[in-house]
């Protein structure tokens, strides 16, 4: 079973034609798109498939990871209590400081997060572009967050296949047990994307377009892209065998 999305072809359906917006924005300031959706949803792989679609524009990536608080000696004595799918867990003003100071076209420095340590590590991350992509968990439920960025993407996939894939993610490169990902799954992070998570869909529109591109070889998954600009689609969830 391949681990990676194939040609998006969902999204390249006259993407450069819709995207031709872009281009005139980005003549200007940066264009800012928000990558959302639960745990081991395949964000980054959706984010990397759109910069191979938008191959001709400077694009670059920031991630929800590097803006977690660093973690106290207690928090981390008892880091299987610690809920990493609320909201306070983030940095939210340094993170907003970071997008607005990317709308604006400057180039800003990043802090980078160790998830074994629980620490923000002394690597920082330089970005700047004509389209910034920003993924996470959470990226959505901060209002504040959320107005910085010109369209906003909320990436669907079937529960199981979230588990499975963070059980295989946190035990081989976050140093985590098996039982402590099941437990924290069931503790924090499906109630997490329950009150936190789920209930951003709401913000998109209806839907114009679907298309259907295989997951996983063998999952489709869904796709919402709000209309605050140029056009929006889905993707339904099916099952094949």
């Amino acid at each position: 079973m391949s681990s990676s999305l194939p040609d998006l072809y969902s999204l390249n359906f006259n993407l450069k034609e819709k995207l031709k917006n872009i281009e005139l924005i980005t003549e200007k300031d940066p264009f800012l798109i928000g990558v959302c959706g639960g745990s081991a949803s395949g964000k980054t792989s959706v984010c990397s498939e759109i910069v191979k679609q938008l191959n001709d524009k400077k694009v670059a990536i920031v991630s929800q990871d590097w803006f977690y608080r660093p973690l106290t000696e207690k928090e981390r004595e008892n880091i299987d209590e610690y809920n990493f799918d609320n909201p306070l867990a983030l940095d939210t003003e340094t993170f907003v400081n970071v997008l607005t100071g990317l709308r604006k076209g400057e180039t800003v420095i990043c802090p980078d997060y160790d998830f074994v340590s629980h620490s923000r590590t002394k690597k920082t991350h330089k970005v700047s572009g004509d389209v910034i992509l920003i993924e996470g968990i959470l990226i959505f439920h901060c209002k504040e967050l959320r107005e910085l960025m010109h369209m906003k993407v909320f990436v669907d996939v079937d529960d199981d296949i979230r588990l499975a894939r963070r059980i295989i993610r946190d035990t081989s490169e976050r140093g985590r047990t098996l039982e402590s990902v099941i437990n924290q799954y069931f503790k924090h992070v499906k109630p997490g994307y329950d009150d936190f998570i789920a209930p951003v869909r709401s913000i998109f529109f209806f839907f114009l377009y679907f298309f259907i591109f295989y997951f996983e070889d063998w999952i489709f998954s869904v796709f919402y892209l709000d209309l605050n600009y140029f056009f929006e689609l889905t993707l339904f969830r099916l099952r094949i065998s």
